[in-house]
């Protein structure tokens, strides 16, 4: 007796599903990370660099101009390769950016960082966006966005919190939270097709139309 081909291959395509919402969920919370992760150490940082708190302020708001300027430069690159690529690149850009403030002591530098950080950002929050809803079809859409936003929510608790113990050993040490954007390397491309059936839309079993004698 040979295995339902619909059922071979649901078990795969369920796991794939899964695979990708543990990289796209954690990925969506780097956004909040932008900021607030160094919110709790700014006035430290103020004072280590000597600058005023115009200045300071930049450090936490430049980013986004980044993410501004980008991001419709990586809409146009996951339009053209797919969301993996610009994704793993965007992981890998927003760690390096974030977590060069680690080193850094000097505010030029630490600001060119945080514009890179926020290229970084912008790959990262557009691809995990274009996947998550690529992965997510019909009802499942809105139970994806809102799993996305339950996600966003956790990570704007948790990061600040985490950077705030962190910041009481030196202002450096909280930019190692950004560091967690290289945890999510290993990014499968989300398709439809790797949702799990209910995710997307539904998987249609083979019908066996073959003339049966005797009917």
């Amino acid at each position: 007796m040979s295995a339902d081909p619909a059922s071979a291959s649901g078990a795969p395509a369920a796991h794939a599903g899964r695979a990708s919402l543990a990289v796209l969920l954690p990925a969506s919370t780097l956004g909040v990370m932008g900021g607030a992760t160094i919110a709790p150490v700014i006035e430290a940082i103020r004072q280590a660099l000597d600058v005023g708190g115009t200045a300071a302020g930049l450090v936490l708001t430049s980013h986004s101009l980044a993410i501004a300027l980008v991001s419709p430069l990586v809409g146009r690159a996951t339009d053209r390769c797919g969301v993996r690529l610009p994704l793993a690149a965007g992981l890998v850009v927003y760690a390096l950016g974030g977590g060069a403030g680690l080193v850094v002591h000097s505010y030029p530098v630490l600001f060119a960082s945080r514009l890179i950080l926020g290229v970084g950002a912008a790959a990262v929050f557009t691809c995990s966006t274009a996947a998550l809803l690529g992965l997510c079809r019909g009802e499942m859409r809105d139970r994806g966005m809102g799993w996305r936003t339950a996600a966003t929510t956790a990570g704007g608790f948790l990061y600040p919190l985490a950077a705030g113990a962190l910041g009481n050993h030196s202002w450096h040490a909280p930019f190692a939270v950004y560091l967690a954007a290289l945890f999510r390397l290993r990014a499968p491309e989300p398709t439809a097709d790797d949702a799990e059936p209910g995710m997307g839309a539904p998987r249609q079993t083979p019908v066996d139309d073959r003339p049966r004698h005797g009917s």
